[in-house]
């Protein structure tokens, strides 16, 4: 199908056999944004309140600017830096959707997240996010967007949120394939964890997939 990133197995798999299991204190998420030094600007930003995938977006940057000294170094560190997303996009590109639905969707999309860029370039330029500094320009903003918007994932927490939005290694290396949901979270014992079940057998040396549920074509 094309794709350049996936998981591939290393034995044969059965179907509804767990494929991986991820403990949710491996994934980036806004739970752990909380609890980095961006906590001060989330809890003070409207914004990033509103809209989490700000949040997640701008906890991905700080990780990376942080490069070996953060925990989520070796995760990071295998995302692409090609991203497939209309924030990539050049002028010819918008001019071949011309008569598409989505056309509109995608300028709208561009649009405001060059505004959301700004209002956070104020927030950084004042000192309030050290730690973001270092990368924060259009490029790498658009970069940590377009990742989060095409990665991120729900994942249960505890508190008043009861979820919340996270990148999860391994899991978002898994590309689609239509069949039936087979995902589910382990809260049993003190590590809770999200697992992927195979849909169907997979056999060793071939891609794994997922389902990700319903997706519309645009």
């Amino acid at each position: 199908y094309g794709h350049q990133h996936g998981l591939f197995a290393e034995k044969d798999f059965a179907k509804h056999d767990v494929l991986v299991t991820v403990p949710l204190s491996a994934a980036l998420s806004t739970e752990t944004a909380l609890g980095s030094p961006l906590r001060g600007l989330i809890l003070e930003d409207e914004l990033l309140r509103q809209i989490p995938s700000l949040t997640l977006a701008l906890h991905l940057l700080a990780e990376r600017a942080a490069g070996a000294a953060s925990r989520f170094a070796p995760f990071i560190d295998l995302l692409p830096d090609d991203v497939s997303n209309a924030l990539f996009f050049a002028a010819g590109d918008f001019g071949a959707l011309r008569a598409s639905p989505c056309a509109l969707q995608c300028m709208r999309f561009v649009r405001t997240t060059a505004r959301h860029y700004v209002r956070l370039h104020e927030a950084v330029a004042k000192g309030k996010v050290p730690s973001v500094a270092p990368l924060f320009t259009w490029a790498w903003f658009r970069w940590a967007m377009a990742l989060v918007m095409s990665r991120q994932n729900k994942v249960p927490v505890d508190g008043p949120n009861e979820a919340a939005l996270a990148l999860v290694p391994l899991w978002d290396l898994i590309n689609h394939e239509d069949g039936e949901m087979t995902t589910d979270f382990d809260d049993d014992g003190d590590r809770p964890a999200v697992r992927c079940h195979a849909l169907r057998a997979f056999r060793a040396g071939e891609e794994v997939r997922m389902c990700y549920g319903e997706r519309g074509n645009a």
